[in-house]
């Protein structure tokens, strides 16, 4: 799906004087504040822009961890298990929001217009699609209030503070003495060039007859290199920082599209949408893989 960067989404600003521990400490603690903002609004807003952040931040963050952690020797990470089910939560209804408010909408008007236009044809088709809509409503209110009960849960609390205070005493842990003396511009350039190289190699492989776990592998390693260039970015020359940043963008954007039709199809289904709606999404969602091919 699209990811629109809202501003409280944007990387913390860092210096390259810092320590490789202090820029982590910098990034996973930005990241991992505004994921629990997001899920304090989360409580009482329906708005599914927050939900999106949410998710955002938590991405940030764990890209952040993967992206610090040859260079760190922490204390053991909290367990993440007890936020399992509201992650999952998030998720679900992330893709339901998706589809009610960006996917479906879109081809609407192209679905009750289409041939052949009879009236009682566009009658019959309004009423189906009307009746999906609906039905996906009820579904997001339902996994939103799943969500909910999710966030209430003693030990998803106990484990966000536990987080944070992870985060928080990262600074203060001794350096690995591999990395103790190099430099923190040095160090992201050669970390960001290993993702790009990544990237570039899932993407040249799932260009020759992708299967969905080669996209997959493609859409993880283009959020990988997107985020750690947002954050450290500014430690490469310009032209290559915006060059990399660009690239996993589009890569980004296209994969989403495309499964996003996969899932509104899906969803549909779900809820027992008419068999003409059903083969019209499946129609596009083939229609978009061969464009990609």
């Amino acid at each position: 799906m699209t990811e629109r960067m809202a501003p409280s989404a944007d990387p913390p600003a860092l210096s390259s004087a810092l320590s490789v521990n202090a820029a982590a400490a910098k990034v996973l603690a930005e990241a991992l504040a505004l994921f629990t903002v997001h899920l304090t609004a989360l409580s009482g807003s329906d708005d599914p822009e927050v939900v999106h952040q949410a998710r955002v931040a938590w991405r940030r963050f764990k890209s952040g961890l993967k992206l610090f952690k040859p260079a760190l020797k922490p204390e053991p990470m909290p367990s993440l298990t007890p936020l399992q089910h509201l992650l999952q939560g998030l998720s679900a209804l992330r893709d339901v929001d998706v589809a009610l408010t960006e996917t479906l909408p879109q081809w609407r008007s192209t679905y009750i217009e289409g041939s052949p236009k009879t009236s009682a044809i566009q009658t019959r088709r309004r009423r189906g699609w009307r009746q999906m809509s609906q039905a996906l409503q009820r579904l997001a209110d339902v996994q939103r209030s799943l969500v909910r009960r999710e966030l209430a849960r003693p030990a998803v609390v106990t484990t966000l503070l536990a987080l944070t205070e992870w985060v928080d005493g990262l600074s203060g842990v001794k350096q690995d003495a591999a990395f103790a003396t190099v430099p923190l511009q040095r160090w992201a350039q050669r970390r960001l060039d290993v993702w790009h190289a990544r990237f570039k190699t899932a993407f040249k492989s799932s260009r020759h007859g992708a299967n969905p776990k080669q996209q997959h592998r493609v859409r993880i390693w283009a959020k990988r290199l997107r985020y750690g260039v947002d954050a450290l970015g500014f430690l490469l020359p310009a032209q290559r920082s915006h060059r990399w940043r660009q690239q996993a963008a589009e890569v980004q954007t296209k994969l989403g599209a495309e499964r996003d039709l996969l899932q509104a199809r899906t969803l549909a289904a779900h809820v027992a949408a008419d068999d003409d709606i059903l083969t019209f999404l499946q129609g596009l969602a083939d229609r978009a893989a061969d464009q990609s091919s």
